[in-house]
């Protein structure tokens, strides 16, 4: 396929498989951190409310 073709065609030809995979990864990864993001923000809310919720009732009762 590529036997008659210059160097330049033939060097090019991996490097841009190599930047399609990279691109694949990259955006896989802001994916996956974005999707991590969400899961850590309910965690701390979860957390937050049971950490503050007791203490706020403590509060009121003196």
């Amino acid at each position: 396929m590529l036997r008659n073709s210059s160097i330049l065609i033939k060097a090019s030809v991996p490097l841009l498989i190599m930047a399609a995979v990279a691109a694949g990864l990259v955006h896989y990864a802001i994916g996956e951190l974005n999707l991590l993001a969400g899961q850590m923000r309910e965690i701390v809310d979860t957390q937050a409310v049971r950490l503050i919720g007791p203490h706020e009732v403590v509060q009121g009762q003196s």
